[in-house]
């Protein structure tokens, strides 16, 4: 019986460890902080666990459970990332292992259940934001749950405990996760189209409790969280244009990230298995996998919510258990060990190589550029940290990092709230106060996502402000990691 049960999952343990172990290797390196790890965490620092129940600085949204449990953290046991992490890191380590045991329950081919649960463990965007001390480790995990909640409610006859298990569940999960409305849209909508096998009374009863606890929480939370529209560029335009078609690779963009071809081919087997889906009359499972993505796109059509790949992260578990489907219609027929042998070589192999090269070692940042500094700078130079480094440098400055090796005299930020850059001096203002008689040191982090290794310092001003500093003064020490560099100027050149 064990052997057999061996033999049955030895494939499905192989995916899970080895995605367990990528997640567990990346928070092993303890990256440098990301700008967006750091804009959450000042909130935690600097705000009460009242006052996180308001707007949060730095343009940042969060739910209430998650920002209490980093400040819970943070009050009892301090301020290390690797504290902070361990929050995204157990919702990763989670939803991978809820998932295999969410596609053996909902696919019927073993080579679907094996080839969606081994890009699960190797996406490289879901192994990344398992290490990000931000939410969408969480949204992908609970996302997972409700799905999981509700596959006996619309495949098998009602029972109570499955109708008390997944209202539970649900209610519970809008207050953890601001993208599960999109989910629970989609089980409502799948009630729905399945509404005379349903009962009635459940799905409309159900839609109202959700409907209500959504009001709840845009009235008391969301509202007072609203930000300045820093994504108006991730907004779906009014007018049908060309955004369209390229939104449709977003979400598969969302999950995998890089190797942009290989995408098409995924999304193109997903059709494959809502369409099979479709046609065996399942009509309520496809829809309930395939609305979230098209409730997202409505809300940004509204300007309510960002298309953004990592915003749509939620949509994970049900693209995956699509293309599962799709695999098992492909390979459950003539010839399948060798249409699944092919799929593995083009899409699996290609992603686990990309998750072994990309995590196989440390990602320096603005941590190390500061220590450099830190280590070589003379006790007048000043340092001049742009935008994107500025949050930060302020976190390990508090956390005690910073300020052991850089005092708070020798700090000058270019402007630290992305959203009101638009009120910042000019690089030209900014450069012509520095004191011409004392060395400059500019630190600066890539534009980009976290880990985009070597992706170039592209954004303009910083640029801009590089220009006006080799104008006007000579390049005499540099300090370059993967993710930020520190660059020393000399004093003014004598006229």
């Amino acid at each position: 019986m064990i052997l057999k049960l061996w033999k049955e999952h030895i494939w499905g343990i192989i995916a899970i460890v080895a995605g367990s172990s990528l997640r567990l290797l990346l928070y092993y390196w303890n990256d440098s902080l990301f700008r967006d790890e750091s804009k959450v965490l000042l909130n935690i620092i600097n705000k009460s666990f009242t006052g996180l129940a308001g707007k949060l600085d730095y343009d940042q949204t969060a739910t209430l459970p998650f920002l209490w449990a980093l400040r819970s953290i943070h009050v009892a046991i301090g301020d290390s990332e690797f504290y902070f992490r361990l929050i995204p890191l157990i919702a990763g380590l989670c939803a991978l292992t809820l998932y295999y045991f969410l596609a053996c329950k909902t696919l019927n081919s073993r080579y679907g259940i094996i080839a969606s649960t081994w890009l699960f463990a190797v996406a490289f965007n879901v192994i990344l934001y398992s290490t990000i001390t931000k939410q969408y480790s969480l949204d992908i995990l609970i996302a997972t749950i409700l799905i999981y909640a509700f596959y006996p409610v619309v495949t098998k006859p009602l029972q109570h405990r499955s109708i008390l298990f997944l209202t539970t569940i649900s209610v519970t999960a809008i207050f953890i996760s601001f993208p599960a409305i999109f989910i629970l849209g989609g089980i409502i909508v799948g009630l729905f189209v399945n509404f005379r096998k349903t009962d009635k009374r459940f799905t409309i009863l159900f839609t109202g409790i959700i409907f209500l606890s959504f009001i709840i929480l845009y009235t008391f939370v969301m509202k007072k969280q609203v930000q300045p529209n820093i994504f108006e560029h991730s907004f779906a335009p009014h007018t049908f244009d060309l955004w369209y078609l390229n939104a449709i690779l977003v979400p598969v963009d969302g999950i995998l990230g890089r190797i942009r071809y290989l995408q098409y081919l995924l999304l193109f087997i997903c059709a494959i298995g809502l369409f099979n889906y479709a046609r065996r009359g399942d009509n309520a499972w496809a829809f309930t996998l395939i609305s979230p993505v098209i409730l997202a796109l409505m809300a940004s059509w509204l300007h309510k919510y960002p298309f953004l790949p990592r915003l749509l992260l939620y949509t994970t578990p049900g693209l995956l258990l699509l293309f599962g489907h799709g695999v098992g219609s492909l390979c459950d027929s003539a010839r399948g060990r060798f249409k699944f042998g092919l799929l593995i070589t083009l899409i699996i192999v290609p992603y686990t190589i990309v998750a072994i090269v990309s995590f196989s070692k440390p990602c320096g940042g603005v941590r190390e550029a500061i220590q450099y500094v830190g280590n070589n700078k003379r006790a007048d130079d000043i340092i001049l940290v742009d935008l994107f480094a500025a949050s930060t440098v302020q976190f390990y400055q508090y956390s005690g990092l910073g300020s052991e090796l850089i005092s708070n005299n020798n700090l000058t930020y270019e402007w630290t709230v992305e959203s009101t850059i638009h009120n910042a001096p000019s690089a030209k203002a900014l450069i012509s106060s520095m004191p011409g008689n004392k060395h400059i040191w500019l630190v600066s982090e890539a534009s980009g996502g976290p880990r985009r290794i070597k992706t170039g310092f592209l954004r303009e001003r910083t640029n801009e402000i590089e220009r006006l500093l080799h104008v006007e003064r000579d390049y005499i020490d540099k300090y370059y990691t993967d993710r930020a560099f520190a660059v020393c100027y000399s004093p003014q050149k004598k006229r």
